[in-house]
């Protein structure tokens, strides 16, 4: 478990990094059925959890560990992100085929 993106120099704001230099798009309103529906548009999710100390990017690299970050983390800011499934994969450090 524990599949993240790394922003080098940001150890704040990375939704933001992922957005305005990876491309990926903010998602409003995620319910349980969004890895599915995210998948099917050939789109990988990602959730930024706003730690005290840092954001952590972390890759949703399955429908497990979608729905880990979506009811396990409740006490923590989230940021929902898709982004193209390769692409996150690549800078999760992953094979986009392996997962």
């Amino acid at each position: 478990m524990g599949k993240y993106i790394q922003t080098p120099g940001h150890i704040f704001g990375k939704a933001s990094v992922l957005i305005h230099e990876q491309g990926a798009e903010r998602l409003e309103g995620v319910r349980p059925n969004e890895f599915d529906l995210q998948r099917a548009l050939g789109k990988a999710i990602i959730c930024v959890v706003e730690n005290p100390l840092f954001d952590a990017a972390a890759l949703a690299y399955s429908k497990a560990e979608f729905l880990y970050f979506y009811t396990e983390i409740p006490n923590r800011p989230k940021t929902w992100l898709a982004m193209d499934w390769e692409k996150a994969h690549e800078l999760a450090g992953l094979e986009a085929g392996s997962t």
